[in-house]
């Protein structure tokens, strides 16, 4: 029996805790103790309601201090998160350090948490990745930039580099172990558990990376019901507070057919805006796998679990993306022809022509069910396995 952390520190919203929520469980199954780690207790709260699983808070910078015209690269990311002051790493590191000895654990889980693995090689502590392609970054010098709509000359995305290694090494220099000399060291020699397919890594397939596929779905959240009307079945999920969410609700309204729209932070006022008799705003969690069995089409900012979900149905998506990482997604979605990057500027126009084109006879519903039919024996629960053994095995080595 082993003490496993599940550590959750970069990124927002409900994917991270779906996967760790399902790996926990797994690992409970194979006789460990997992405990999380995550960044954002309120949607912990929510998302293990009823897994009796312990969790604590993930160490956060207070402050935020770094200055970005806009973040180009995964250190640039670094940098935005703590990494641009070095008494603000050492405090992170340290915390993260804390919480391996008070939780006494014998692994660390990382999900998108580069400070959680930072701590692990400081204190040699054992450490798997079991995340996205966006947390782990190629091996390559500089990291790569992660706004392919535009140019970014390679001496900002060295320059942006160097300060987030300098940072580290600093940090390393106070509390023991090996010196770095590019970002991707972190991870050096660390045992990796893909939670997505190769075809929707963000920085395209790797054939050095172990893939377990994705984690999509959690046993939980309301049964569907669809608005009554005729016409395309839509499902949307998006936040409120997004600047475009009127426009896309907007759009929704103006089409033909019914939608049911996931949307955790709807106000009153926003409901009674938008709501009618086809159109259905719903903020509490849904059992998605129902959803999209009888959907036609998924509109998203790009959240990997819903658009790897929405593939395996065989559901074409529309994303709409919010920041790089998205954007990333959407880029693959397009690539594979299972869905389209939604552009003011494209040929196809505003956004309801947008939603006609993807759900015309162009042949991404082919495309998306051709997806479905190549990963047809995939289960969550079996990705899940797998992180679960890897983990185990690590343990008794």
């Amino acid at each position: 029996m082993g003490r496993v952390l599940l550590a959750w520190e970069l990124g927002e919203n409900f994917g991270h805790l779906v996967r760790q929520r399902t790996i926990a469980g797994k690992l409970r199954e194979l006789g460990h103790v997992p405990i999380l780690a995550v960044r954002d207790t309120r949607v912990a709260h929510e998302i293990l309601q009823g897994a009796d699983l312990p969790f604590v808070q993930s160490p956060r910078p207070s402050v935020q201090t770094y200055k970005s015209g806009g973040l180009v690269s995964y250190s640039d990311i670094l940098l935005a998160s703590g990494y641009a002051d070095t008494k603000t790493l050492l405090g992170l590191v340290q915390g993260w350090l804390g919480l391996y000895a008070s939780c006494q654990i014998d692994l660390v889980m990382i999900d998108h948490a580069p400070t959680a693995q930072l701590a692990a090689q400081i204190s040699q502590t054992k450490s798997l990745l079991a995340c996205t392609g966006f947390a782990l970054p190629p091996a390559s010098t500089p990291t790569p930039s992660i706004r392919p709509w535009e140019f970014t000359r390679k001496d900002q995305l060295r320059k942006v580099e160097e300060m987030a290694v300098s940072s580290m090494n600093e940090c390393i220099r106070k509390l023991g172990g090996r010196q770095l000399d590019r970002v991707v060291d972190i991870f050096a020699d660390t045992a990796t558990a893909m939670v997505t397919f190769p075809e929707l890594d963000h920085y395209g397939a790797r054939p050095d990376l172990k893939y377990v596929g994705a984690i999509e779905y959690y046993d939980g959240g309301a049964v569907p019901v669809w608005p009554k009307g005729q016409g395309k079945r839509i499902f949307l999920y998006f936040r409120a507070a997004s600047l475009v969410a009127d426009k896309v609700m907007e759009a929704l309204t103006a089409f033909p057919g019914v939608a049911i729209c996931s949307i955790p932070d709807a106000s009153a006022d926003f409901r009674k805006k938008h709501e009618s008799e086809r159109v259905q705003i719903v903020t509490s969690p849904l059992d998605l796998r129902r959803v999209l069995e009888t959907a036609d089409l998924t509109i998203t900012y790009g959240g990997l679990g819903l658009v790897s979900a929405s593939a395996l149905a065989g559901v074409p998506t529309l994303v709409i993306p919010q920041h790089s990482e998205q954007y990333l997604t959407a880029q693959r979605v397009a690539a594979l022809g299972i869905g389209i990057l939604f552009n003011q500027k494209s040929k196809l126009g505003n956004l309801g022509q947008h939603i006609e084109y993807i759900l015309g006879a162009n042949g991404m519903s082919d495309q998306a069910k051709r997806f479905s039919a190549r990963h047809r024996n995939h289960q969550s629960s079996i990705s899940a396995a797998l992180v679960a053994e890897e983990a185990s095995a690590l343990m008794r080595t």
